[in-house]
């Protein structure tokens, strides 16, 4: 059943870039023989997910440039043919590190596709699929406290895979100064976020600047770099603070013994 899969989805595939490459020669084609009779509005084709030539719209009005993208399709027949041959190999190999869940490898076989030919839709499907393993293949639960400096949450993440911070609750954040009548500027070191806010970092060893990153409520990222991630709350001196929030953390990561 699942080699039938991978066939029709190459099939799929091909399909696609044949039917394309045809409207591409037509297009040219017609290029050479009329003479433009206004604007043209390419419209997108939802039984191959490709942008193809359309008809003038209504009263002349473009349509929405979102509606209108599509995959980035050579107009020569023989490059597309080499596009084609490409595409359909590297989704066979995808398909056969997918069954021997070697996911990292069939990652990567879909973003080389990407590239070659942008927002493809049946590669950028495999990849959502494939993120979505990816931000479940783990979960931490943490509480963080208001009055502690940096905290370690135990987990290791790891570059290029996708991690997701999920927080709950409410804390006190407190500051205590003695003014005059001019009030008190906002140190430096604390505008870049707001205040009380939840903010992380990942600390990797012999590092020495490591520039911390806001989290808030919600964060989904995908870490250029390997290490340990910390949380805290955003306050120069976080003593005087009261309570914590609940933190949840999930995707791909190690986590400490």
């Amino acid at each position: 059943m699942k080699r039938k899969h991978v066939v029709l989805f190459v099939v799929g595939l091909i399909c696609c870039l044949t039917a394309a490459s045809v409207e591409a020669q037509r297009k040219n084609t017609r290029n050479k023989n009329q003479q433009p009779q206004g604007p043209q509005q390419p419209v997108f084709d939802p039984t191959t997910g490709f942008v193809v030539p359309g008809q003038p719209g209504a009263a002349g009005k473009p349509k929405d440039k979102e509606e209108n993208k599509g995959p980035d399709l050579p107009g020569d027949p023989e490059l597309m043919k080499l596009h084609t041959e490409f595409v359909t190999k590297t989704v066979k190999l995808a398909k056969d590190y997918e069954r021997k869940q070697d996911i990292e490898k069939a990652r990567e076989c879909y973003e080389r596709i990407l590239k070659l030919l942008p927002r493809l839709p049946e590669a950028e499907q495999a990849l959502a699929k494939i993120k979505a393993k990816q931000l479940t293949a783990e979960k931490k639960r943490m509480t963080v406290n208001a009055n502690s400096g940096w905290q370690d949450t135990g987990v290791d993440v790891l570059a290029d895979k996708p991690i997701a911070i999920e927080v709950s609750g409410n804390w006190t954040f407190k500051m205590s100064e003695e003014l005059g009548p001019d009030g008190m500027e906002i140190p430096e070191e604390l505008r870049e976020f707001n205040l009380g806010s939840l903010i992380g970092m990942i600390q990797t060893p012999g590092e020495k600047e490591i520039k911390p990153f806001l989290v808030g409520k919600s964060l989904e990222f995908t870490p250029e770099k390997s290490g340990r991630l910390l949380l805290r709350m955003y306050d120069s001196d976080p003593s005087d603070n009261t309570g914590r929030l609940n933190v949840e953390i999930h995707g791909t990561f190690e986590k400490s013994k």
